[in-house]
């Protein structure tokens, strides 16, 4: 069986980015599942079909030792949860959830890295919205929430919104992004805002007619205005400086600069499966 040997090129390469975007890095492909706050815990959502009492908000140490949860649900109120993302601004986590299978609300939890279950505060009524909730954002400021999800019609339209704190939002079609003689691919789409909100770096997959599916990265003004194709690949995420973007592409992890320049990878993935005995796991990319 073949191992992968990493070479100083790849090491290197690899530093630079974790150097630039810290342990994030390594988890963007979680983002719709998990987020991170202040002292290094990871919070992540439980979710089973069973919509029991267990189903909510966790937050887990790096090391995974310490399992805690921050949502007060109880079986009486049984809550499917999506989300979470967390504000730095006003130290906040949002998330929104289902409760009995029925009206949906966006909540907010004040200080999560207290630790401890903690009182839930409502934003809005999810019912209100032009378009389902599949994965929220904050903008830096902490004033508005970015979302993707379905129109509440028959179309089932893929949508990008803005939202206030009080449920107002406008949205508009990701379809808008393509080109003549595309079409969207599978549903699923991955955003981040930039540091300077102006912003939104997003993935979805397009499949030209005809020819083959392939992700491809936009960036766009968050009311889908001066958009732009910047390169293909999946789940891009904005660095701190909100200059470089990174992103994966199939068997890479890379780094570009906004302005598409300055493009380059790092191999973090084997697809072969008589290495995968041999191989180290990196937030979900295979060494």
């Amino acid at each position: 069986m073949r191992q992968i040997l990493l070479n100083r090129k790849y090491i290197l390469c690899i530093a630079a980015i974790l150097l630039i975007f810290g342990f994030v890095a390594l988890q963007i492909c979680e983002r719709a599942i998990t987020g991170h706050i202040p002292t290094g815990y990871i919070v992540y959502v439980r979710y089973t079909m069973k919509m029991d009492s267990e189903n909510g908000i966790y937050r887990v140490d790096p090391q995974g030792d310490k399992i805690e949860s921050l949502t007060p649900f109880t079986s009486t109120n049984k809550f499917a949860v999506g989300g979470p993302a967390y504000s730095a601004t006003n130290n906040s986590l949002a998330f929104d959830a289902y409760v009995n299978r029925r009206r949906g609300y966006v909540y907010t939890i004040a200080n999560p890295s207290r630790g401890g279950e903690q009182p839930l505060s409502i934003l809005f009524d999810i019912d209100r919205l032009p378009a389902s909730i599949n994965q929220l954002c904050w903008t830096s400021d902490g004033k508005r929430l970015v979302f993707w999800g379905f129109s509440k019609d028959d179309k089932l339209t893929e949508m990008i919104c803005t939202s206030s704190l009080a449920g107002k939002a406008s949205c508009w079609p990701v379809s808008t992004l393509l080109k003549p003689g595309e079409e969207m691919g599978r549903p699923g789409i991955a955003i981040d805002v930039s540091p300077q909100e102006d912003r939104l770096a997003l993935s979805i997959e397009v499949r030209a007619q005809g020819g083959e599916s392939k992700y491809h990265v936009y960036l766009t003004d968050l009311n889908g205005q001066n958009s732009v194709f910047l390169v293909e690949g999946e789940n891009p995420k904005w660095s701190p400086d909100g200059e470089l973007l990174l992103f994966a592409q199939i068997t890479d992890l890379c780094v570009i600069q906004k302005d598409g320049s300055h493009f380059y990878c790092c191999l973090l993935y084997t697809s072969d499966a008589a290495d995968e005995e041999d191989s180290v796991d990196l937030g979900g990319r295979r060494i």
